[in-house]
């Protein structure tokens, strides 16, 4: 019987004894597990590295600058100068070459007069354009530069010149014939 008392003493006796151990018990579930999730973390990203010099002037500009340079039809390219950026454009050198009307429809206007979207006359319906030709070309014109309805300003091709835009009504008005 003596060995049967030393069992229900040692079920019975609480593991937490003093308030030390408590308090040791409470700091490592915090710790451990703060402890694991680092580490996986850093298992995962393979570690944070920082070079010295990342926050010099140059090492920001290095890793800020853009990946490409973008051309719109009708200007220039921005080229990477020491000062910053530089216009490239064919303007500076007086070397514009306009596009035709044909260019400029297929480029923008085709995208809309084609299939009539939004209410546009089609392209070849001699009877939609019918009412808008016999108010003349200036006002054809005037339309096409400003935009009328839901056609926005130069039919969307903002980079297209006046005369090229008038170039690609009148190019419109001679499929019509």
């Amino acid at each position: 019987m003596g060995e049967m008392e030393s069992l229900e003493k040692s079920h019975t006796e609480p593991l937490i004894r003093t308030p030390s151990q408590l308090l040791t018990i409470v700091l490592l579930s915090f710790f451990i597990p703060v402890v694991v999730i680092l580490l996986v973390v850093k298992a995962i990203t393979g570690g944070i590295t920082v070079t010295p010099n990342a926050l010099t002037e140059t090492s920001v500009k290095a890793r800020l600058a853009p990946v490409g340079r973008i051309k719109l039809s009708g200007t220039g390219v921005m080229e990477k100068t020491e000062l910053g950026f530089s216009a490239d454009n064919d303007q500076q050198d007086g070397n514009i070459e306009e596009k035709s009307g044909e260019v400029v429809y297929n480029e923008v206007c085709i995208s809309c007069h084609l299939s009539g979207i939004a209410g546009a006359p089609k392209t070849n319906d001699k009877v939609a354009w019918a009412p808008r030709i016999s108010k003349g070309n200036d006002t054809l014109y005037k339309n096409a530069i400003n935009g009328i309805g839901l056609m926005p300003a130069k039919g969307g091709g903002a980079s297209f010149s006046d005369n090229e835009i008038k170039a690609a009504v009148d190019y419109m008005i001679l499929t019509l014939q």
